[in-house]
């Protein structure tokens, strides 16, 4: 069942949207771009027609090394460092 904040694409349609509102059978949404960023452009959609598409799994990734366990106010600043 697709819910408001899904990204969907529709049958024939290259296009993604994200859902930002449902009334009745209609999506309403916004398209999304090739670099994953929501666009100014609406678009309606048929609920029958719209395919929920799959999120990509994004894994958290630790700033500091496995060897750097100094708190972060040690680390010494760009100034300091001139």
């Amino acid at each position: 069942m697709i819910e408001v904040n899904d990204v969907i694409e529709q049958a024939g349609d290259k296009n993604m949207y994200v859902v930002t509102e449902i009334i009745g059978d209609k999506l309403f949404c916004l398209q999304v771009e090739e670099e994953g960023k929501t666009m100014d452009k609406m678009a309606v959609l048929d609920v029958r027609t719209a395919t929920e598409v799959t999120a990509p799994v994004i894994l958290e990734v630790d700033p500091l090394e496995e060897d750097d366990e100094r708190p972060i106010d040690e680390v010494p600043d760009e100034e300091d460092e001139a």
